[in-house]
């Protein structure tokens, strides 16, 4: 089944249209709507658990250790037992913006960045936060300042690799190159397992809201035992460390 959302109008409608015979797969499709807020329905935690994990859990008996890949530059705000405390923001919401372009500002001025913030980000991060405020880090700041009460509650913000993995496994971890759209991990190093202290402060986000870093190629751990027991898998099956879709994409091609 295919979803469609109409971006002018504040209802949807679902148009029914015969989709790959997968067992268990979908393909959803949402358009934005009339806000900054781009709600895409795979955003929903606990619906990409369902598509990415149990979809997964049937298409063969044969078994490969880790997690496949997943969307980048979607936050998922989780509690101290890895769940879902609201709908994940999607890599296209631009209400941290203006958020992202507050911590960003000073004198002088390059194309809206403060000079010194901008260096500093480029040269420990390779990156900037984005002024639309649709990386991870705007994300936070949106939650941060506007829905104060979910931020408060929330244990650890993730990526939506790093949720999967924590619901296999009971270990919410994260790694250097899936916290890149936080841009608060010195990338100077491969393989950095610390969060920068500047780049916190310049980014007014605390330490303790951001998972343990594991390894880039890190095993985060062996399946939960009520996991494996309805994914039909062995207990001791690893699960390795999450990567984005276009690294994913990178490595499959042969490229790197």
């Amino acid at each position: 089944m295919i979803e469609t959302h109409d971006a002018t109008d504040s209802t949807s409608h679902i148009d029914r249209i015969p989709a790959r015979t997968e067992p268990r797969t979908a393909t959803i499709i949402a358009l934005l709507p009339r806000d900054d807020g781009a709600r895409d329905r795979v955003s929903e935690p606990v619906e990409q658990w369902n598509h990415e994990v149990r979809g997964r859990s049937v298409l063969g008996s044969e078994v490969h250790p880790g997690i496949g890949p997943a969307k980048c530059r979607l936050s998922v705000p989780v509690n101290e037992n890895a769940q879902p405390l609201m709908n994940a923001v999607h890599w296209l919401d631009t209400r941290g913006g203006p958020y992202n372009r507050e911590i960003t500002a000073g004198f002088p001025k390059v194309q809206g960045y403060g000079l010194l913030k901008l260096m500093k980000w480029v040269r420990l991060t390779g990156m900037v936060p984005t002024h639309s405020g649709v990386d991870s880090l705007g994300h936070v700041l949106y939650i941060k300042n506007e829905r104060p009460e979910i931020y408060d509650k929330t244990y650890k913000f993730l990526e939506p690799m790093d949720y999967l993995t924590a619901r296999l496994t009971g270990r919410i971890t994260a790694t250097q190159k899936t916290m890149a759209p936080f841009v608060v991990v010195d990338n100077r190093e491969w393989g950095s397992l610390n969060y920068n202290e500047e780049l916190l402060k310049l980014a007014g986000v605390e330490k303790h809201k951001f998972p343990e870093l594991i390894p880039n190629n890190g095993v985060v751990g062996p399946l939960k035992e009520d996991v494996a027991k309805e994914l039909g898998l062995n207990l001791s099956t690893p699960v390795i460390a999450g990567i984005g879709d276009s690294n994913a994409s990178l490595i499959g091609s042969g490229a790197v």
